[in-house]
């Protein structure tokens, strides 16, 4: 097991919006090809959990992660999926 998917075990317990920023580095760095290939899935659940974790369910602070934090990632993620 290499030490970036333990780093994300780790991390993946607690995220929050400065780790998500950190971690969103990692998709343009030159690295073996598994982990190139599972940085962008990685994110979307810190992400997601990040967002889950904000308020109690259905909470105005978790709709508000959702619709303001979130959703910036969703754009970043289709604009590179786009090539752009």
């Amino acid at each position: 097991m290499s030490l970036f998917f333990v780093l994300v075990c780790v991390i993946s317990r607690r995220p929050n919006k400065k780790l998500v920023r950190e971690f969103e580095s990692l998709l343009d760095e030159d690295t073996e090809r598994m982990v190139k290939q599972s940085v962008p899935l990685v994110l979307a659940h810190l992400v997601r959990v990040t967002c889950s974790r904000a308020g109690p369910p259905e909470s105005d602070e978790q709709k508000r992660c959702f619709r303001e934090f979130a959703s910036e990632y969703v754009s970043k993620m289709y604009q590179r999926l786009q090539g752009g």
